[in-house]
């Protein structure tokens, strides 16, 4: 059984940064429904396991250097993606297109593995990702996660390109050796972050200056 690669994992978690958010006009806000959280994630899956199928097909037709090239571009431009939205259906295009890119660059008898795998990696990160996006330091997390994402896609395309290792393989090996407790310590982080930075209860979210109720003029009471 074939497992998704580091750089799979990062474009993934990238491209889930924004499933819990609903894009207007040229930023984010919170989904207020689960129900709309879950069909949006629903979405992604969708878009990314019909990718999936799309790229087993054209597997083998596509060199690896350049697979893993545009792996780090795609994640790249979900990293700005995930920061402000590029369209508004971008999170789709860019699911289908991580499938497509898991799909073309596997053998025949690693495809159902890495498929397994993928589906997995999705079940494991999206309640966090959820859990996350109910915090205060949401658009910070974003943030930091997409640059993370930059700099692991940087390093990757030049290795690429270099026909070598990325710097930054000997900490995917450290991740890699042992999944469980690399997966326990992300979810620690998840529930720490939102322990530290809470939603703000609604009844105590302050009343915007401008949409005060202002109180109605009364006329003066008085003998004429």
């Amino acid at each position: 059984m074939s497992l998704l690669s580091a750089d799979h994992l990062v474009f993934l978690a990238v491209l889930l940064l924004p499933a819990p958010l609903a894009a207007v006009g040229r930023g984010w806000r919170e989904e207020p429904s689960l129900r709309g959280t879950l069909t949006r994630a629903g979405l992604l899956v969708a878009a990314c396991c019909g990718g999936f199928a799309l790229g087993v097909v054209l597997s083998g037709g596509v060199p690896a250097v350049a697979l893993e090239m545009l792996v780090a571009a795609a994640t790249v431009v979900a990293a700005v993606h995930a920061v402000r939205p590029l369209a508004r259906h971008g999170s789709a295009w860019l699911a289908g297109l991580l499938g497509v890119l898991s799909g073309a660059s596997l053998a025949p008898p690693e495809v159902l593995g890495t498929g397994l795998a993928l589906l997995a990696a999705v079940a494991v990160l999206l309640p966090l990702v959820v859990l996350v996006s109910r915090s205060r330091a949401y658009p910070g997390v974003r943030v930091v996660v997409a640059v993370a994402g930059v700099v692991v896609a940087g390093a990757s395309g030049i290795a690429a390109l270099a026909g070598g290792e990325s710097v930054l393989q000997p900490l995917f090996d450290v991740v890699a050796g042992d999944p469980s407790v690399s997966l326990l310590v992300l979810a620690a982080a998840a529930f720490l972050v939102w322990e530290l930075f809470p939603p703000v209860p609604a009844e105590e979210s302050p009343v915007p200056v401008e949409e005060a109720p202002v109180p109605a003029e009364r006329e003066p009471v008085g003998v004429r």
